[in-house]
C-alpha cells in the first residue's frame, strides 16, 4: 500500500524513478511520468537503449558513478525532451545511493524552467536596450570631443594675441583690461584640456597601462619635469613650489602608471593648489616610498575644501571654493586615473587652514 502511495506521488509530480540493479539493468520504480509516456509509451522503455538519449546518457555516467562508490550525488544539467507536437519538457536528473539502493530520480522543471527562460529574456532585452545606450553615448562623446577640440584653435589664436598685447606699452586701464582678458582665456583653455582629460581617461581600458619595471615611469623624473614646468608659472604668482623629496631623491621609483597621465594627474592638483593660494604662500609636493607603494602629497595654505562639498570633492563638476574652480573636472580626472592603476586619492584639510591631497600609487617591480 504505502509503495503504491509513493508510487502515485512520484507520478503526481511528474518525477521518474529508476533502480540500477545487480544485472547492470535499470528498472523503473514508479509510475511513468507524462512525459516518458509521451515520449515512450505507457511501457516507460524497459531497456537503457531505450531511454531518451540524454537520459541514457546520464544513466551510462551514474552506473560508473555508483561502481566507483562516490558517496556524494551525481546531477545532470538541465535538459529538454520534446514532444512531436513540439511541447517542451525540461528535466534534471540525479543519482544517489539510498540504503544500499542504488537510485536515478529524474525531475521535471517546468514551472523553474519557465522562470529561467523569462530570466534569459529579460537578460536579453536589457543588453540590447544597453547596447543601445552605450551607441548613443559614444555618438554624444565623439560629437563633445570635435567641438571641444575645434574651440582651441581660435582660443589659442586669442591667447597669443593678449600675450603680445600684455608685452607692449600701453597706459595702467589698458593694461588691466588686457590682463583680465588674458587671465580668462588660460581660464578657458584649462577647462578645455580638463575636458579632453576627462574623455580620454573614461575612453581608456585599464590594460593602457605598464606594471613592468622596465616600461612604468619614474615617479621621481615625473615629479622633476612637472615642476620644472611650472616653476615659472608659481613665481609669477609670488607662490614658492618645493619639494624636499626631489632634492633627496637619487635613484628612480618605478610606478604603475604612464608618465604622460601622471604628470598630467601632478599638473592637475599643482594647477588646483596654484588656485587656492595667494602671493606669499607656499605648496609643497613630498612623496615617501616603500616597498610595496609610493604615498605622494600635494599641500597648500588656501581656504581648503568646504566640508559641505567634501564627500563628492571627486565627482564632475564639484568645484572646491566660490569662483575659484575651473569647471570641476580635475579632481574627477585624477581619482578616475589612479584608480584604474589601482591607486587612490584622498583629501584631508590643514591646519590652522590649507589642504593636503594625498595619492597612493602602486610600484612597479618584477615578476
Amino acid at each position: 500500500m504505502a509503495k503504491d502511495v509513493a508510487h502515485e506521488l512520484l507520478g503526481e509530480l511528474e518525477w521518474l524513478v529508476l533502480e540500477l540493479g545487480p544485472n547492470g539493468v535499470w528498472t523503473r520504480r514508479s509510475h511513468a511520468p507524462k512525459w516518458l509516456v509521451e515520449h515512450r509509451g505507457e511501457a516507460g522503455g524497459p531497456g537503457g537503449d531505450e531511454w531518451p538519449p540524454f537520459l541514457a546518457t546520464f544513466l551510462d555516467e551514474a552506473r560508473e558513478h555508483f561502481t566507483r562508490g562516490v558517496a556524494a550525488p551525481l546531477r545532470s544539467l538541465m535538459w529538454c525532451e520534446v514532444t512531436p507536437d513540439g511541447r517542451e519538457w525540461p528535466l534534471q536528473a540525479s543519482a544517489l545511493d539510498v540504503g544500499g539502493r542504488r537510485l536515478v530520480f529524474v525531475e521535471w522543471l517546468d514551472e523553474r524552467y519557465a522562470e529561467l527562460r523569462a530570466i534569459l529574456q529579460r537578460a536579453r532585452q536589457t543588453t540590447l536596450e544597453f547596447d543601445s545606450l552605450h551607441r548613443e553615448v559614444l555618438k554624444k562623446e565623439v560629437l563633445l570631443h570635435c567641438i571641444v577640440h575645434d574651440l582651441k584653435s581660435p582660443l589659442a589664436g586669442i591667447v597669443g594675441s593678449l600675450s603680445l598685447l600684455a608685452d607692449g606699452e600701453q597706459d595702467a586701464a589698458r593694461r588691466e583690461l588686457v590682463a583680465i582678458a588674458l587671465e580668462s582665456a588660460r581660464r578657458q583653455e584649462v577647462m578645455i584640456r580638463q575636458v579632453l582629460d576627462v574623455f580620454a581617461s573614461e575612453l581608456s581600458t585599464s590594460q593602457s597601462f605598464a606594471r613592468d619595471p622596465r616600461e612604468a615611469p619614474d615617479l621621481v623624473e615625473s615629479v622633476r619635469s612637472v615642476l620644472q614646468a611650472y616653476g615659472p608659472v608659481f613665481q609669477r604668482r609670488s607662490v614658492g613650489l618645493t619639494s624636499r623629496s626631489l632634492a633627496a631623491s637619487r635613484a628612480p621609483i618605478r610606478v604603475v602608471g604612464r608618465a604622460d597621465r601622471l604628470e598630467r594627474v601632478l599638473a592637475n592638483l599643482l594647477e588646483n593648489a596654484l588656485r587656492h593660494s595667494d602671493a606669499g604662500d607656499e605648496v609643497e609636493l613630498e612623496f615617501v616610498a616603500a616597498a610595496q607603494s609610493v604615498e605622494l602629497t600635494i599641500s597648500d595654505r588656501g581656504p581648503g575644501v568646504p566640508e559641505t562639498i567634501r564627500a563628492t570633492l571627486f565627482q564632475k563638476f564639484v568645484q572646491s571654493g566660490p569662483s575659484r574652480g575651473v569647471a570641476g573636472l580635475g579632481l574627477f580626472y585624477c581619482k578616475n586615473t589612479l584608480e584604474q592603476w589601482g591607486g587612490a586619492i584622498g583629501y584631508e584639510p590643514r591646519e590652522p587652514k590649507g589642504s593636503t591631497f594625498r595619492v597612493a600609487l602602486n610600484r612597479a617591480l618584477a615578476g
